[in-house]
């Protein structure tokens, strides 16, 4: 099993513009995929172990990252132009924890905008915190 460092980790999701923006430069670190499975207790009266059947799939995706409001491409951009359409659009993501190579893992989907916060301390550089709920299926392929 090979084990690589968390920096090669790639993480682009598509603008309000329709354009596909990789954001892995600005991100500290992504969380939560593939996501949990809603179980559900089938057990019985009389039965001395519990049985459960599986349910639906859920996913919310957590980018932390360095604030970047470059006009075209900074993460700023890509949230607030996904964080103001009325009603929230969904937008494609790809995740790839191991970085792009041939054979690594990726995660792909939809996702909508759920929670985009600033935070800018007086000790250090201006980041976000980004919450994607994912809309749909999580398609689990390699690059």
């Amino acid at each position: 099993m090979a084990r690589r460092q968390g920096t090669l980790a790639f993480f682009s999701l598509v603008d309000s513009g329709g354009t596909v923006r990789d954001l892995s430069t600005y991100l500290t670190s992504i969380e939560g995929l593939p996501g949990p499975v809603d179980q559900f207790d089938t057990t019985g009266l009389g039965s001395w172990a519990k049985t459960y059947i599986a349910g639906l799939k859920d996913a919310r995706v957590s980018l932390r990252g360095f604030f970047d409001n470059v006009a075209t491409s900074g993460p700023d951009v890509v949230f607030t132009g996904l964080h103001n359409p009325n009603p929230p659009v969904q937008s494609a993501f790809v995740y790839s924890p191991e970085g792009t190579g041939a054979g690594t893992r990726k995660f792909s989907g939809n996702a909508i905008l759920a929670d985009y916060r600033l935070t800018s301390p007086i000790n250090g550089p201006s980041t976000f915190a980004v919450e994607l709920q994912k809309s749909g299926d999580l398609t689990i392929a390699t690059n």
